[in-house]
């Protein structure tokens, strides 16, 4: 996990290699452009896995839709909602039709996962349950 304030030096380390990235970002970053950017140095990711803030941050860059898609690899795009998001504000979950373009034009054929708050919680509480009880039949 990198934690980082300047998206331009988190990628001089060369790790736009990567095939699996789980990109989460703080729901007040503005600079949506930077965020694009970020995107696109992926290029190489099978599995992305994305916070419903960098969903919402993508759709407000004028153009994106005319960018191509730099994930001609991804098998798998995973959306989760907010984590800070309280259950009686959820929203549904959308990709805007020019973002979802921009994710998986190159790669039609990829699975796409949108959780909604709900799913997230009860995945979170089947995992501690069977941890749990691992523990209790060791």
């Amino acid at each position: 996990m990198y934690e980082v304030s300047c998206y331009q030096n988190f990628f001089a380390n060369g790790l736009s290699c990567l095939e699996k990235v789980d990109f989460f970002m703080c729901p007040f970053e503005e600079d949506s452009y930077a965020v694009i950017e970020t995107l696109q140095r992926f290029h190489n990711v099978k599995y992305l896995t994305l916070g419903l803030e960098v969903i919402e941050v993508a759709s407000f860059v004028n153009g994106v839709s005319n960018l191509p898609s730099p994930f001609d690899k991804l098998t798998s795009l995973e959306i989760y909602p907010r984590r800070l998001e309280h259950k009686k504000n959820a929203k549904k979950v959308k990709i805007p039709t020019q973002v979802r373009n921009f994710l998986l034009g190159a790669s039609p054929n990829a699975t796409v996962s949108i959780y909604s708050r709900e799913e997230v919680e009860a995945m979170k509480h089947t995992t501690s349950t069977q941890q749990m009880l691992a523990k209790l039949q060791v």
